[in-house]
């Protein structure tokens, strides 16, 4: 769920479903590319 301030109030939402997906999808490559990140960011 996400909070959602209106002028109606707060509300609670789902959480948009392709983002979720991109997010796990960018963790997997992350994970499994962990070592050759870490050597590009020094």
């Amino acid at each position: 769920l996400q909070i959602v301030e209106t002028d109606k109030g707060i509300v609670l939402e789902p959480v948009d479903d392709s983002f979720e997906r991109q997010m796990e999808a960018a963790r997997k490559v992350m994970d499994k590319y962990k070592v050759a990140l870490q050597k590009l960011a020094e």
